[in-house]
């Protein structure tokens, strides 16, 4: 005699698949075959090249980021951070630093926390 549970396993699936399966499947073939789609076209014209490549095709390095940061320079050269949720404090590490996209940016926070040892400067790290 064959195990129940093997018996309910067996019957629960191997039922026919209904209409919303059938469904979902027919749409993982069309993505599928989309995907494909592209992709032919995308080697057909030399693009899956230059999608692939982090470079664009070419073997220089990326760009730099840049941003803004608060800085002091008393005593040494520090830069604004979060601490955590409901303080700010100084570091001596660039990285750590709270960036801002805008100069203006930094600016606004300068005032917030009123300091005049401060100001805002622009700053570019390597990729």
């Amino acid at each position: 005699m064959e195990d129940p549970l093997i018996t309910y396993t067996r019957n629960k699936f191997s039922k026919p698949i209904t209409d919303y399966e059938k469904g979902y499947q027919d749409a993982l073939t069309a993505v599928e075959e989309g995907r494909e789609r592209i992709i032919s076209r995308a080697k057909e014209s030399g693009l899956l090249d230059k999608l692939c490549d982090p470079f664009g095709g070419t073997q220089s390095r990326p760009q730099p980021e840049t941003g803004w940061l608060i800085e002091r320079r008393e005593p040494n050269a520090e830069w604004l951070y979060v601490v955590d949720w409901f303080s700010f404090g100084w570091t001596s590490d660039s990285l750590k630093a709270i960036r801002f996209a805008r100069r203006q940016d930094a600016e606004q926070v300068l005032k917030m926390i009123e300091t005049e040892m401060a100001f805002a400067t622009q700053h570019q790290w390597s990729l």
